[in-house]
């Protein structure tokens, strides 16, 4: 833990208020939409290793970057159909 969040805890665990050092946002709050469908995914070793190093570089689950690049590619212009 870096200093200031050990200044930080020792603050609350004090007696002293959450929401002292916190600052009002005049931007709306994005609520998640709740994800309610799940697909399997099958992969090989050797991806499934590759999926969980580059997650972990991000900081994220491998099933949170593999959301974010179907999202991703959703969101891409899709080709005229001939």
């Amino acid at each position: 833990m870096n200093n200031r969040t050990m200044k930080e805890i020792e603050r609350l665990e004090a007696g002293g208020d959450s929401w002292e050092a916190s600052t009002p946002i005049d931007e709306p709050v994005r609520v998640k939409q709740p994800l309610d469908k799940v697909l399997q995914v099958r992969l090989t070793e050797e991806q499934w290793q590759a999926m969980r190093r580059r997650a972990n570089d991000l900081g994220i689950g491998p099933a949170t970057l593999m959301r974010m690049w179907v999202v991703e590619k959703l969101r891409e212009p899709q080709p005229a159909r001939g």
